[in-house]
């Protein structure tokens, strides 16, 4: 054998061992063992730097950074993600360089460095958008939401996860833990926002999606958003039942960082509930892993906590020693609060700089923005005839096909249920006879409005026909659909919709129907219009269901 030819063999031999000691990594790394994941792929590195395998390097390198990032060395994490960008550089991979500017916008935002963390992911924003990169996009549009919502621009966080959804949806990315990211994160937008039914709905779908998933742990953390909502209601005995669920998941994952925010969302939960003992003891346990993690945010609320539940109990002695420790880290977290205010400021002071910047374009260019407007606004009319019906500004039947297929692939997709309810007014010919379509208009805008207010935001509805209403009901079953439909029947059958109509009160009859795989949409919201007719039948202002 040559030289040439030993030099290939030995390659290839270093790249099969890298190989195989980084499958073995990721084997760790998704059972969330990030010890000894980045022992192996550690090792894989550094067979395929004997390999010169540059974009095996580079893979490696962004697989370590991202391990690293997970045991909070941001430092080290910033080294590998720094070289994967030089090597990708080199190779002249623009898609792997996106990828790994995402990474470092990711990196200096658990830095606490806003300002840079929105540079590299805002450049991974423009090179992705203008490349095309379909793929990268609804990670780098999740990742700039949760970067807008650390510095409190929340309706600009809210924008970007829902530009993730839209692009996940559209090219059909099958990423579970990413759609899990954004249904979640949307949830705590909708949550900073005081939009608690808003957030609980979207928890819920991220949580109906984690479910699926092998691992437990995405389902944890779900949970633990979810009692933060509960929480914040005062809701306490539901808290603690999600608080429990998320418990016993990382006990299983001995995942301390997780145990330390649950034992002490427990602890505030037991002391609001003036269950002093328990309270006391989950403020320990959680005060024992914050300060073997070095979480002084934690640390610095369970001692808050424990002095004043020791206070409670006339234990003034320890209490007085828990305020010295809480009054002692406050001051020395005192510092950090303010380098992380300032950099929040300088982040905010950046995206304003960046606003007024446009602002003063579009001065110097006052005709070409005019004329934009006036196209802007002829497109979002021209949007809004072939979207929503002119009268209630509902959805209107084009649309409501067009979200029915996207939520029938979904359904498909991750093997949730979808039901449909067909709602008809009753005797509704006879208020337009007795009083005239103007007053019959008045109706159905006022019910437009009911509906509205009454359903959850992932669900949609639409004017099907005269005074026909579609209903789509993402993640519920025909028992559940069943449900909701009444409680609109009786929220319609009570309101009084004395402004519009003199009688005051009118009655609906409505038709459910779940999605069966083998169905068409055609069939689907036939069995639904068979039920309603049913519901007719029975005497009307009922709810029926076609078995």
């Amino acid at each position: 054998m040559n030289l040439k030819s030993l030099k290939k063999s030995n390659i290839s031999i270093h790249i099969e061992k890298g190989d195989a000691l980084f499958a073995l990594g990721k084997e760790f790394s998704i059972a969330h063992k990030p010890v000894e994941a980045t022992k192996y792929i550690q090792k894989a590195l550094e067979y395929y730097e004997l390999s010169e395998e540059q974009a095996l390097v580079a893979k490696t390198s962004i697989e370590l950074s991202k391990l690293y990032m997970l045991k909070r060395d941001f430092d080290k994490a910033k080294i590998f993600a720094t070289k994967a960008r030089f090597l990708y550089q080199t190779l002249g991979d623009s898609h792997g360089c996106c990828s790994v500017l995402n990474l470092l916008g990711t990196i200096y935002r658990k830095k606490i460095n806003f300002s840079k963390s929105l540079f590299y992911t805002l450049e991974a924003k423009n090179v992705s958008e203008k490349l095309n990169y379909r793929d990268l996009l609804p990670y780098i549009y999740d990742n700039l939401g949760k970067t807008y919502r650390k510095i409190e621009k929340y309706n600009e966080s809210l924008s970007f996860h829902q530009k993730a959804l839209k692009l996940y949806d559209r090219y059909d990315i099958d990423d579970k833990v990413l759609e899990i990211s954004i249904f979640s994160n949307i949830g705590s937008c909708y949550f900073e926002l005081k939009d608690s039914l808003s957030s609980v709905s979207y928890y819920e779908a991220s949580l109906s999606i984690a479910s699926t998933l092998d691992s437990d742990v995405n389902l944890a953390d779900v949970y633990k958003k979810l009692s933060r909502v509960y929480l914040a209601l005062a809701d306490y005995d539901t808290a603690i039942l999600y608080l429990e669920q998320a418990l016993s998941i990382y006990l299983d994952y001995s995942d301390n960082k997780g145990l330390a925010s649950t034992y002490l969302d427990l602890g505030y939960a037991l002391l609001k509930k003036s269950q002093t003992e328990a309270s006391i003891k989950y403020l320990k346990i959680a005060l024992d892993l914050a300060i073997e993690l070095s979480l002084k945010d934690h640390m610095i609320m369970c001692y808050q906590y424990l002095s004043e539940l020791y206070e409670t109990i006339g234990n003034f002695e320890v209490a007085l020693e828990f305020y010295k420790e809480y009054s002692n880290l406050k001051n020395i977290m005192l510092n950090e609060q303010n380098s992380e205010y300032l950099s929040k400021l300088y982040a905010q002071n950046q995206i304003d700089t960046m606003e007024k910047e446009k602002e003063i374009y579009r001065l110097k260019n006052i005709e070409l923005a005019k004329a934009h407007q006036d196209l802007k606004h002829a497109y979002e009319q021209l949007e809004f005839m072939a979207n929503k019906d002119p009268l209630t500004g509902l959805l209107n039947r084009r649309a409501m096909m067009e979200r029915i297929g996207l939520e029938k692939n979904r359904s498909k997709r991750i093997g949730t249920s979808l039901s449909i309810i067909l709602a008809d007014i009753d005797y509704f010919k006879k208020i337009n006879d007795y009083y005239g379509h103007d007053v019959g208009d008045e109706v159905l805008v006022d019910l437009s409005k009911l509906f509205k207010s009454t359903l959850r935001a992932t669900d949609a509805i639409c004017r099907w026909g005269g005074e026909e209403f579609l209903i789509l009901l993402p993640d519920t079953t025909i028992e559940e659909a069943i449900i909701v439909a009444e409680k609109l029947r009786l929220e319609v059958a009570s309101h009084s919709f004395r402004d519009a109509l003199p009688a005051g009160k009118i009655t609906m009859t409505m038709g459910v129907a779940e999605f069966k795989d083998h169905s068409t949409t055609k069939n689907w919201i036939k069995i639904a219009d068979q039920a309603l007719y049913r519901g007719k039948k029975d005497g009307r202002n009922c709810v029926r269901c076609f078995e």
